[in-house]
């Protein structure tokens, strides 16, 4: 079911070498919003929601949500060379609307938190980043390290939800590498195999966070529903093995690449005690077309390996991604 559609666009101007050689500034600002399907597992009582109990099926843990975001930012590079920054800080705002549209018996609005009908919030962000994720030289698929640390913050009087204040603290980070593991051909685009790996950890503290906001490491969880996962404490660490096929040629100057891929996605999940937080773990596979370095349409099935999700099924038939894949 198609269930999300949706709109952006961000403008920004970058200036390098303006000031000292080998740093760049850029500045940006933009806007998007959509209609699209959000989820919500915990019964009026607080209590994870599971399977049937008492009025409420697996279908109530579903809403409807209209959301506008717009935000505006700046990036300082340290260090830069070709329009690519290596090492950077990073400052944006954020400001978002939702209205979650009321659904008849859903759990999230037969629940006490104050965003269950929709908030007003304005976020503010800042983190420090190390990019060393660049197109290989010959293949062009993106290839090597990277890492970012960050802080975001709703402070008291930016946020209010239809039944009361929001304002929180996160802190997080997050680290990628991709690199190849075989090559068939170092002066062709042959047969190649590409292993990426991808971590990723947020604490989130402060007078109220909104349940959308928890467990954020939940998306980098492939046929894993969010029931039980909007704890305070997330993270993921995820492995993906790609075997890019024999390139057919160029498209518009771009390298077209057809890609199969195997994965695990492994996620914990906790709230103050680390000892009792809930481990969930996934795998699946794959096939990918990839314009490289720009674009892919991503297509994979996946099974949940630990527990079931609310439904009580493991396997998630379809995950479909166009424009990049997951990390």
């Amino acid at each position: 079911m198609l269930s999300t559609w949706g709109l952006g666009v961000v403008v920004g101007y970058r200036c390098a070498d303006l000031m000292v050689p080998g740093t760049a500034t850029s500045v940006f600002a933009g806007t998007e919003g959509g209609y699209f399907y959000g989820t919500y597992y915990r019964l009026p009582d607080g209590t994870v929601f599971s399977g049937t109990r008492g009025a409420f099926s697996p279908d109530d843990v579903g809403f409807n949500y209209w959301m506008v975001e717009w935000k505006s930012g700046l990036k300082q590079g340290f260090l830069s060379k070709g329009g690519h920054d290596f090492l950077g800080l990073e400052l944006i705002y954020t400001g978002d609307w939702r209205h979650h549209v009321e659904n008849e018996g859903a759990l999230l609005f037969a629940s006490s938190v104050p965003e269950k009908e929709g908030l007003l919030m304005h976020e503010l962000r800042v983190s420090v980043f190390a990019d060393y994720v660049l197109p290989h030289i010959l293949h062009q698929y993106k290839e090597g390290m990277g890492a970012e640390v960050w802080f975001r913050m709703v402070p008291p009087g930016m946020g209010e939800g239809s039944g009361g204040t929001v304002s929180y603290y996160g802190v997080g980070g997050e680290t990628k590498a991709s690199f190849t593991v075989y090559d068939s051909d170092p002066e062709g685009d042959e047969f190649c195999v590409v292993l990426v790996t991808h971590a990723l950890f947020e604490h989130m503290w402060g007078e109220h966070v909104p349940f959308f906001e928890l467990g954020y490491a939940t998306e980098y969880l492939r046929g894993v529903d969010g029931q039980g996962l909007d704890t305070p404490n997330s993270g993921v660490a995820n492995a993906e093995l790609r075997f890019y096929l024999p390139s057919p040629g160029l498209a518009f100057n771009l390298t077209i690449w057809p890609v199969l891929y195997v994965f695990s996605d492994n996620g914990y999940f906790w709230d103050e005690a680390f000892e009792e937080g809930v481990f969930v773990s996934s795998a699946g596979l794959g096939c990918a077309l990839e314009l490289a370095p720009v674009g892919v349409l991503s297509l994979s099935t996946q099974w949940r390996l630990t527990d079931t999700n609310v439904d009580g099924t493991r396997w998630s038939p379809l995950y479909l991604s166009l424009g990049s894949y997951l990390f």
